[in-house]
């Protein structure tokens, strides 16, 4: 019994120094939107207060998606490894936050043949 105990402690550790010396390609992608000027209902947007992008690898899933906040910015990179991703971008408001319908979808595979630059998601956010 005492092999086994030993056995698996080293087999971890070389599992993650073998990690470690072959760290994932990370890719990234490059996104441009416009910002929004009115809201859901029409009315002009006086308090949008930032932008944010959700993505994961399946069409359409984002109850589980990752997701970052590109502040008030109309432009984010993001890094991401290989793989097929689809990204959508939503607006918020302050002081409530409020959040937006998602943007169209985009779904793009990156690796090292398929750089992306996406230049707008061609729907403004609308904040609610």
């Amino acid at each position: 019994m005492r092999k086994a105990t030993l056995l698996i402690p080293i087999l971890i550790l070389f599992m993650a120094c073998a990690t470690a010396l072959n760290p994932p390609i990370l890719y990234a992608i490059d996104m441009t939107w416009s910002a929004p000027t009115t809201n859901a209902d029409g009315t002009e947007l006086k308090d949008l207060a930032g932008f944010k992008i959700y993505y994961s690898n399946t069409s359409g899933e984002y109850t589980q998606a990752q997701m970052r906040d590109a502040g008030i910015n109309t432009n984010y990179r993001l890094i991401v490894p290989d793989g097929h991703w689809c990204l959508v971008v939503t607006s918020y408001d302050a002081p409530v936050g409020n959040e937006s319908q998602p943007s169209n979808e985009f779904c793009k595979d990156v690796d090292e043949y398929n750089a992306v630059a996406i230049t707008d998601f061609r729907e403004k956010p609308k904040t609610p």
